[in-house]
């Protein structure tokens, strides 16, 4: 690729940055893409292009996956807030608790995952970050697949 038609494919700071702050809304590339209107490819071209773009880009997606897996947790622990809309139009909000059967699951995946974060942060302790986040990726995938998500 020429020098010249990379530079006209280069993205301007605003809209990156509204890209950056869609995958962090949404959670996933699929989602900040379809918020945005751009295209995949162009995307993924610009994640090659720019190296502070491709930090921004991770940081962002790992930023929402911890987001996510905190209000799960949360809702697990305190129910969710639901909107009953009465016949003469009022609404009330409630906090509705989940399920016992998706609490337990919940609550021991996480007691799992906080096992094998210890186990990696004993055996290479300047990981921990890394540890950290293969935990949330785990408890996100579960929670993910449980329903609970998304």
């Amino acid at each position: 690729m020429s020098e010249d038609y990379e530079t006209r494919l280069k993205w301007s700071r605003a809209l990156k940055d509204r890209f950056i702050a869609a995958i962090y809304e949404r959670g996933s590339i699929k989602g900040a893409l379809a918020a945005t209107g751009l295209a995949r490819n162009s995307a993924y071209r610009q994640k090659r292009l720019d190296p502070v773009f491709a930090d921004d880009w991770t940081r962002a997606a790992n930023a929402s996956q911890e987001r996510v897996f905190d209000d799960a947790v949360d809702e697990t622990h305190n129910g969710v807030e639901v909107e009953i809309v009465r016949p003469d139009g009022t609404v009330e909000v409630r906090r509705q608790p989940v399920s016992e059967r998706t609490r337990a699951i919940v609550l021991t995946a996480a007691a799992k995952a906080t096992g094998a974060y210890q186990a990696a942060r004993e055996a290479n302790p300047d990981a921990d970050a890394a540890a950290r986040q293969r935990v949330r990726i785990g408890l996100l995938a579960l929670a993910k697949h449980l329903g609970m998500l998304f």
